[in-house]
């Protein structure tokens, strides 16, 4: 299953989903599965407004992260409009079950993500990167393991 997620930087911020599940405590990037007949860029604006309540457009692939053989695609994202943290989706709105766990939008201090689970881990140097105007001119490309 293909998933698509976003960076959405904010001053010396990155946008973070903070995750409580199974007694484990880890913040994700932004983004989920891509549905049938959608783009990968499609699903970058939807999972955008469904997740943190943002209109966003997707400026750029940056990287390419492959979880047991699916891609994950990240892309920069510039904000157009919208209320941060207030997502509509299934998932923030408390309709998945318990053992899906929560899920909470925050920004995040670039300089402490080294300090704190964040997945995908490979992603966090280019974000520090990126805090200085930094993107990749290709995609990157990573593996993964260590998802839950």
């Amino acid at each position: 299953m293909s998933r698509a997620g976003l960076i959405l930087i904010k001053e010396d911020k990155v946008a973070l989903i903070e995750r409580y599940r199974g007694g484990q405590h880890y913040f994700i990037l932004p983004g989920g599965q891509i549905e049938e007949n959608e783009s990968p860029t499609q699903a970058v604006v939807r999972e955008a407004l469904e997740e943190l309540g943002l209109d966003v457009i997707p400026e750029k692939l940056v990287a390419v992260v492959t979880f047991f053989d699916s891609p994950q695609y990240y892309y920069q994202v510039t904000e157009k409009g919208g209320l941060f943290g207030a997502g509509k989706g299934p998932e923030m709105i408390g309709l998945y079950p318990d053992e899906n766990g929560t899920y909470c939008a925050i920004w995040k201090k670039i300089r402490e993500l080294r300090s704190i689970d964040v997945r995908p881990a490979p992603l966090i140097p280019l974000i520090e990167a990126a805090l200085h105007g930094v993107w990749p001119d290709e995609p990157l490309n990573f593996h993964e393991t260590n998802q839950t």
